[in-house]
């Protein structure tokens, strides 16, 4: 059985996606946890005695909440680039006229 070469780019095509998106998923639980793990390490700081710095709590808190924001902003740059843009903004061109 052979393929034509657009079955084959379709299927690679489909497989990527595929692999895009649970990294982008992956990305988002993990900022979740790494945003739990910073609250933790907050809490941990604020008591007298420990080893936890307020630094790597609000580290772990951003570099958290940027992986959480990561679903949504390939969202919107996908459908920018590849949809024709992204909400109502999308501009339009109209042909000159000319009077004469």
């Amino acid at each position: 059985m052979s393929q034509s070469v657009g079955t084959i780019a379709a299927g690679w095509s489909e497989q990527t996606q595929a692999v895009g998106r649970f990294l982008v998923e992956a990305a988002f639980m993990g900022g979740i946890g790494l945003t739990g793990f910073g609250l933790w390490t907050l809490y941990q700081a604020s008591k007298p005695q420990t080893q936890h710095t307020y630094k790597s709590a609000f580290t772990q808190l951003g570099v958290g909440g940027g992986l959480c924001c990561l679903p949504s902003i390939t969202g919107v740059s996908i459908g920018g680039i590849f949809d024709g843009g992204s909400g109502d903004g999308a501009p339009t061109i109209q042909q000159p006229t000319f009077s004469g």
